[in-house]
């Protein structure tokens, strides 16, 4: 059992390393085209670019599993296998096992790498809004410094 869930992690990983790779390198091209932008748009377009890819992804890792049993699955066809027994045989289970399991992590790998890349890429640079909102603090504290030091002497 332990090779057959190595097989199954192994057999996934590709298809996350994929994903992965499609969506840091959106996100990187959009902080390239637009180097202002911030960490919560480039977040946006990482999840935007996850949800496009994720669901091709997904069809395209069932359909590699399922074309690696059709052949078998035409053999039970042809001597009237009911659907039921069909799916409850191993090799087909496996399949399915298999299917599920990528997609979980395609699912799961989408979100954490269109976060990690958005704050990365653009090195957690805050929003505007915020941007205006810390420069004033920043601005009203150097002032009231200055009164500080101007009452001091």
């Amino acid at each position: 059992t332990k090779i057959f869930v190595a097989s199954i992690f192994l057999g996934s990983s590709g298809a996350v390393m994929d994903l992965s790779v499609d969506i840091c390198s959106a996100v990187c091209e959009v902080v390239q085209k637009k180097p202002d932008i911030c960490a919560r748009e480039a977040i946006a377009s990482g999840f935007a670019v996850g949800r496009a890819a994720c669901g091709s992804t997904t069809t395209t890792l069932l359909l590699a599993y399922s074309g690696s049993y059709i052949a078998l699955l035409m053999v039970f066809m042809a001597q009237g296998t009911p659907v039921e027994l069909m799916l409850n045989y191993k090799y087909v289970a496996a399949e399915i096992v298999h299917t599920i399991v990528g997609s979980f992590g395609l699912v799961t790998v989408a979100p954490l790498t269109a976060i990690t890349s958005g704050l990365l890429l653009t090195r957690g640079m805050l929003c505007k809004k915020a941007k205006a909102t810390e420069n004033k603090l920043h601005l009203s504290s150097k002032s009231r410094h200055k009164k500080e030091r101007l009452i001091v002497k």
